[in-house]
């Protein structure tokens, strides 16, 4: 569990003043985790090639995935 300094009952981000109060639109207090990603095809002839970027360990991460259609 992420601890987090609190004052007069309210959390405080624990980077730097940001403007941003309350709880926006999250239901409660706390970090937001969260994840983004980019999918990109790589090959125009075969649409099943395609890279993956994005964050792991605060680093870019770039994987390339061949995907197998299954038609149902």
């Amino acid at each position: 569990m992420y601890k987090y300094p609190v004052h007069n009952g309210y959390p405080l981000n624990p980077v730097a003043r940001t403007g941003f109060k309350g709880r926006g639109s999250f239901g409660q207090w706390g970090p937001t985790n969260g994840a983004g990603a980019i999918l990109y095809v790589t090959d125009k002839e075969d649409f099943n090639k395609f890279e993956f970027l994005g964050v792991e360990n605060g680093k870019y991460e770039k994987r390339s995935y061949i995907v197998t259609r299954v038609d149902l």
